[in-house]
């Protein structure tokens, strides 16, 4: 078996800021996606599929997780500190 490869964009090239993932329950060919790969898709399908996108292949829903800003939530940290 080669390299696992991104089922969206079909390619095996990773970084690390851009690592192929398995967020689902497919497996076999169809089971890593790139990250980067994963969000834009996630963007497009949410716009379609309301109100949790799912893959359309094994139906997981996927789960949305609130995302910190490091940068901003340690300025905010910074300046409460500061004021305080």
């Amino acid at each position: 078996m080669g390299r696992p490869l991104c089922r969206i964009c079909h390619l095996v090239h990773e970084t690390p800021r851009n690592p192929l993932v398995a967020p689902c329950r497919c497996s076999g060919t169809m089971q890593y996606v790139h990250i980067g790969c994963l969000v834009h898709w996630l963007e497009i399908s949410a716009k379609k599929m309301y109100p949790q996108p799912r893959c359309e292949l094994c139906g997981y829903h996927y789960k949305r997780h609130p995302c910190i800003d490091v940068i901003a939530f340690t300025f905010l940290l910074f300046a409460y500190f500061r004021i305080g």
